[in-house]
């Protein structure tokens, strides 16, 4: 199992050290899918980088790693880059901007297979149409010749997928993999990571802001706010019967197809607070209805909820036993 356990950072201000994450806990077990979700700004993909310690020399990090019983502290940031780099594959969200623009796709994956597995030559090039096969690219041999610009964004996410398959690692961390692709493609990338968990025990962190994406591939999800996880839990039972004000406001803000013309779509009133200037006491609190003094005065702690969810509410929703 991977794991890390109270996973903070902070960057310094000039008011101090700005908390951008703030105690995220997560495991992950080959094979499953595990969902990280949440408005944009809310601390996702710095705990991502935070694990595999790719945050900027800026960032002060801290919390710990354990991968098959070896325990680390995320403050070297270079041993979580050493521990996971072999293990941990990543894929970036923005796929264009993370090939380089002047190397063809052939260019790409042997400089990774010569660095990561030492091939060269033939076997090389054998493992990289291998695999473009794996991912599902067609026409392998022109792809391989051809530049970033000249392919569509699905294809331009699929060679990224396979440079961070070319060190054969047990975990995947994958940064809104789907946010530049129309649905039709989203749901190929998607199928496509659903096939490397089942066919090769691959483990997903999948970092979206699409709770209707996730709800329906991942095992479990986690949703953060402001720099903390605020409900945790399996993901139909979190779908289904959200504990939490924000999750609940976050699935009631789904477009709805079957909606008449011209109806307004759901939102969430006002907007998420910056790290610097966090309210008092829960910081959902000035955007939730069901607010109070209470929740003015400290901020909820992440408890056990029924069903196996974890909930971080002074008064979350109530459903009713069936």
């Amino acid at each position: 199992m991977l794991a890390f356990e109270q996973v903070t950072v902070g960057y310094p201000g000039d008011q101090g050290l700005v908390s951008v994450v703030r105690g995220v806990s997560i495991a992950l077990s080959p094979g499953e899918c595990v969902a990280l979700v949440g408005e944009s700004g809310s601390g996702k993909s710095q705990a991502l980088l935070a694990m595999l310690g790719l945050c900027s020399d800026r960032a002060l990090v801290g919390g710990n790693g354990m991968l098959d019983g070896e325990a680390w502290d995320l403050a070297d940031k270079a041993r979580s880059s050493t521990l996971c780099g072999r293990q941990v594959g990543l894929l970036f969200q923005d796929a264009g901007g993370s090939l380089t623009p002047h190397f063809t796709v052939r260019r790409h994956l042997l400089e990774l297979l010569g660095v990561h597995r030492g091939l060269a030559g033939e076997r090389a090039e054998a493992e990289a149409r291998r695999l473009l096969d794996l991912v599902q690219v067609p026409s392998v041999p022109d792809r391989l010749s051809q530049y970033p610009h000249e392919l569509s964004g699905g294809l331009r996410q699929r060679v990224a997928l396979a440079l961070a398959l070319v060190a054969e690692p047990r975990y995947l961390f994958a940064d809104e993999p789907t946010s530049s692709l129309d649905v039709s493609l989203r749901a190929g990338v998607m199928d496509l990571l659903d096939g490397l968990r089942r066919d090769a025990g691959l483990g997903l962190l999948l970092v979206s802001h699409d709770l209707e994406l996730v709800a329906q591939r991942a095992d479990r999800i986690q949703v953060m706010y402001a720099g903390r996880v605020v409900e945790g839990g399996a993901s139909q039972v979190l779908v289904s019967r959200p504990r939490h004000p924000y999750t609940a406001a976050l699935l009631e803000a789904r477009p709805a197809l079957w909606a008449p013309r011209f109806t307004p779509m759901p939102t969430i009133a006002g907007q998420p607070p910056l790290p610097a200037r966090l309210p008092p006491g829960c910081t959902f609190g000035p955007r939730c209805s069901r607010a109070d003094a209470a929740c003015q005065q400290a901020e909820p702690a992440l408890a056990a909820a029924p069903a196996g969810t974890r909930v971080a509410c002074h008064h979350p929703l109530v459903w009713a036993a069936t």
